[in-house]
């Protein structure tokens, strides 16, 4: 519909087919929205929501309401006191007619919204301070009398006790009452009258809660003698009945109050409680706190005590701990005592992660079960937050008490000393000095109890004894002998239906860390995998990556050239498996073997990459040879090509098989030095001309653009003559992809919109010959047209590449004389444009969570284009300058800092700035 204007003749009627027709299929709902602001925002709005409120239409009746309230937050100092007396008196009068006619209850809410608005906007903080002050000089005699009169009915009390915590509470949170004021003082001097009300069985649920709650976020609203009473409490005869209780697992309702009750006290005064070691009522306290961390009872209550215990002595620990450093030399005595508890914590936390009975952790449900494995995970964070204080006493005591439980054959215990350990293993495996404790372990018999059929090890204790061996591979790195028995006891395992991924991560461990001391073990390997190689897929491709890793720690290339023979011939068993499948339209069993057979390439692929912690002999002599040139290397490599262009072909449609492929592909590119994975860049080639040519889908596309992508961002060879013709070709494909779809709509999908923008990021700087090459030229501007429509598309993928593109085009580049021509023409063309559709963004457009990406070329521009503020200060007095709440002269004085900034960080928050200055209050009726 034709919108009139804001100052024309428009009746209601005109009102509601405007409001109406946001809610009909296909509407304008931008251009609705833009005429329904600009009545919000002229001076006619107030009249314009007086009118939209006589409607029949209670959608109708809801704009009017809003419109209200976006009037009082934006012109609000353009009324005089008058207006706003007037203002609140037809507000009022709306908010009774509307209630009397039943209206709904939407609209009688946005009526009282506004309603709130002007309140907040005609007292000041000052009228606030006064009336708050008196209520509260009302409140306190009313609260004391109450809590002292024992006559007074529990009900009222109870309420008294609720209306002193709201007090309390917003006393925290506002400035309004003074800390050191008498009217502060006045409320604190309650608190001493609810201490009896503790032993009120009918008032103690709301009196633990007023103590819990302020004890949690207001712990110096009480003063020390507040803190004393409590810490009796603690230890009083009612304190040992409850604790009694909840360590047996049969606290009640009340008994779990306490216990919050006591963790709030505990989080409160944990400096108090560390440091007091001769106070009597705060050691009872910190006992009562070891206590709950075993208590009985594995129930949504009892794991939640026991959860709230160890987070405690979590913060009793760090506490402790920044203690410790802080002191330096001068360690005082509460500070061994402190290790005494956190060593009693340990224990005590120990026996409860301890896993229970099978038929208990039968009975437990799905949620008992994620609390179990967040109550480890806390003790997890426990023993390694305690290893500062403790160093290795810790770990030798869970060696230890590993070595006592397989002695007994009592497996559960073993497996909870095991997690333990493995809990350490950051701060212990790389330390030699923990050596001794690990050798007893695996020179124990607990390997070989597992391996025997006639011992029955619970899985539990298995898979954590497996973990242990994968923390703990460093271990082995140092003490080589163990190396052969522990692999051949992982090497069992790979048959196993639970535990093969298990025993396969842990050889895959321990082949990263050992691979040079395996090379004598590398043909055995290899055997010992061949009855494996047709089980778990995942188990596989971890076995293959585990023996490529000791490949890669050969001497020489010629001597990796068999082993890997063998690897490859493994992985074509899968790609021709997968052949006959897809020929037999067994297309799930053909997917299965096709991903196998691509992700244990690119394991393998991983597998050979020099670890980032390998030392470089630079005093080599001589230059090695290079079989991957030579027709052994190159027949390897064509097998690889061969399996990956294979099972890419037979299972194109599937997108998980183009991304496999794609991994392959990249684990090449990480490569320094010739290798089997190192392709040559016509294969990727290759691939883009087949996602763009073939008509596979959007998402492979996409993988394969981002691929190609990866290739273009090495530094390494950029300039070679081998990688500018491939950029050239690659580009080329990608400006037809661009070409041949449909002129409205580039190309359809977001995700390859960014992917090709992101490749042409990747073109600059080494690539910008071929960029601008003479096959290009012709299509060349529907991309530049591409990238800058797509600063100005809802979707946020596009957008962010398009943004970074730009930044990297338009920054100074060492170019040779023709290329810097061609840069130049383009910025020409472009730049205004650039400039203009960054300020519409800007003046109100964009997101905000959308303006950092857009600060970027905006920060490039500025520093590197000399005609920039040109370009910048003809858009911002052009239509494209979208916002009409900043006049002209503000905007060249936005400029102005801009250009003064020249690129720095403060761009950003200038932008925000001008974003928030354009946006002003304004909202948007359809959202």
């Amino acid at each position: 519909m034709a919108a009139p204007e804001p100052n024309g003749s428009i009746s209601l009627s005109d009102h509601e087919r405007l409001v109406n027709a946001l809610y009909k299929p296909g509407a304008d709902v931008s251009q609705i929205n833009a005429t329904l602001t600009r009545y919000q925002k002229s001076q006619e709005g107030w009249n314009f929501a007086d009118q939209l409120l006589q409607s029949q239409d209670d959608k109708v009746r809801f704009f009017g309401a809003l419109t209200f309230t976006i009037k009082i937050n934006t012109d609000w100092s353009t009324l005089t006191v008058e207006d706003a007396g007037e203002l609140r008196q037809r507000l009022l009068t709306w908010l009774v007619r509307l209630v009397r006619n039943r209206d709904g209850p939407v609209v009688i809410r946005k009526v009282c919204a506004a309603l709130v608005a002007q309140f907040l906007k005609s007292w000041t903080s000052h009228h606030y301070h006064d009336q708050v002050v008196l209520n509260l000089q009302d409140t306190i005699p009313l609260i004391h009398v109450l809590l002292r009169n024992p006559e007074v009915d529990n009900a009222v009390v109870e309420e008294a006790i609720k209306c002193f915590q709201a007090w309390v509470n917003y006393a925290h949170g506002s400035s309004v009452v003074d800390a050191s004021s008498k009217d502060f003082e006045s409320l604190k001097s309650l608190t001493p009258l609810l201490l009896p009300k503790l032993a009120d069985e009918k008032l103690f649920e709301v009196t633990v809660e007023f103590f819990t709650d302020v004890l949690i976020n207001f712990p110096a609203f009480f003063d020390s003698g507040i803190y004393a009473s409590l810490a009796s409490i603690f230890t009083s005869p009612s304190a040992t009945a409850y604790m009694t209780a909840l360590k047996a697992g049969e606290g009640d309702e009340e008994a779990q109050d306490f216990s919050r009750l006591l963790f709030a006290y505990g989080d409160a005064t944990v400096q108090d409680l560390a440091q007091n070691v001769h106070d009597y009522q705060l050691q009872r306290v910190l006992v009562n706190l070891l206590d709950l961390l075993d208590a009985s009872g594995y129930d949504d209550a009892g794991l939640q005590i026991c959860s709230q215990a160890l987070e405690f002595w979590q913060t009793y620990t760090e506490f402790a701990t920044d203690s410790l450093f802080t002191a330096g030399e001068e360690r005082e005595a509460w500070m061994d005592v402190s290790k005494e508890y956190i060593a009693k914590a340990l224990k005590h936390g120990w026996s409860k992660i301890r896993s229970p009975n099978p038929e208990i952790v039968a009975s437990w449900n799905s949620e008992i079960r994620i609390d179990f494995r967040a109550l480890r995970q806390d003790y997890t964070d426990l023993v390694q937050a305690s290893f500062t204080l403790l160093g290795l006493a810790t770990f030798e005591y869970f060696a230890q008490l590993a070595l006592d439980s397989l002695s007994c054959r009592s497996w559960y215990d073993l497996e909870a000393a095991l997690f333990g350990l493995n809990a350490l293993s950051d701060s212990v495996a790389e330390d030699p000095t923990g050596d001794e404790a690990l050798s007893k372990i695996f020179r124990s018999s607990l390997f070989r109890d597992m391996m025997d059929p006639a011992v029955v090890v619970p899985l539990q204790a298995q898979v954590t004894a497996l973990g242990t061996i994968t923390n703990y591979t460093s271990f082995f790195e140092r003490q080589t002998d163990f190396l052969p028995s522990m692999l051949d006891f992982l090497f069992t395992f790979l048959g196993h239906p639970t535990l093969a991924i298990v025993a396969a991560k842990a050889i895959a461990s321990t082949c990263s860390s050992c691979r040079k001391h395996l090379i004598p073990q590398i043909n055995g390997f290899l055997q010992a995998y061949e009855p494996h190689s047709q089980g778990d897929p995942g188990v596989r491709e971890k076995i293959v990556g585990a023996i490529a890793m000791i490949v890669q720690a050969l001497p020489s290339d010629e001597e990796k050239i068999n082993p890997l023979s063998v690897l490859i011939t493994l992985v074509e068993r899968d790609a021709d498996y997968c052949y006959d499948a897809r020929i037999a339209n067994r297309t799930e069993e053909a997917l299965g073997s096709g991903l196998c057979a691509l992700r244990s390439l690119s394991s393998i692929g991983k597998g050979l990459q020099m670890p980032d912690d390998a030392v470089i002999d630079l005093e080599t002599e001589g230059n090695p040879s290079n079989p991957w040139i030579l027709p052994i290397g190159l027949d390897l490599q064509t097998r690889v090509k061969r399996i990956l262009h294979a099972v890419t072909g037979y299972l194109s449609f599937d997108n998980s098989i183009i991304e496999a492929g794609c991994q392959v592909l990249r684990t090449g590119y990480k490569e320094t030095a010739p290798g089997l994975f190192v392709l040559p860049p016509e294969v990727t080639v290759d691939f883009v001309a087949w996602a763009c040519e073939s008509g596979l889908g959007y998402t492979g596309v996409a993988y394969i653009l981002d691929t190609a992508t990866a290739m273009l961002a090495r530094k390494r060879n950029a300039s070679s003559p081998v990688m500018s013709n491939a950029a050239s070709k690659i580009w080329n494909l990608v400006l037809n992809l661009i070409k041949k779809s449909p002129s409205k709509a580039p190309i359809i999908d977001p995700e390859v919109i960014a992917s090709c923008i992101n490749l042409a990021e990747k073109m600059i700087p080494h690539h910008l010959r071929s960029f601008f090459g003479p096959e290009s030229l012709s299509i060349l501007p529907e991309f530049f047209i591409l990238s800058l429509e797509s600063l100005v598309t809802p979707e946020i993928m596009p957008k962010r590449a398009a943004g970074s593109f730009w930044a990297a085009f338009v920054q100074r580049h060492e170019l040779a004389n023709d290329v810097g021509e061609k840069v130049y023409i383009a910025m020409q063309v472009y730049g205004p444009q650039l400039c203009h559709i960054l300020i519409r963004n800007i003046s109100g457009e964009a997101e905000r969570s959308e303006l950092d990406m857009l600060s970027l070329p905006l920060k490039k521009l500025v520093f590197a284009e000399p005609r920039a503020k040109v370009w910048l200060s003809d858009a911002l007095q052009s239509e494209f300058f979208i916002s009409d709440k900043v006049d002209s002269t503000a905007r060249r004085l936005w400029l102005q800092k801009i250009m003064g900034l020249r690129g720095g960080a403060q761009t950003n928050s200038a932008v925000k700035e001008l974003w928030m200055d354009c946006r002003g209050g304004n909202m948007d009726y359809a959202s």
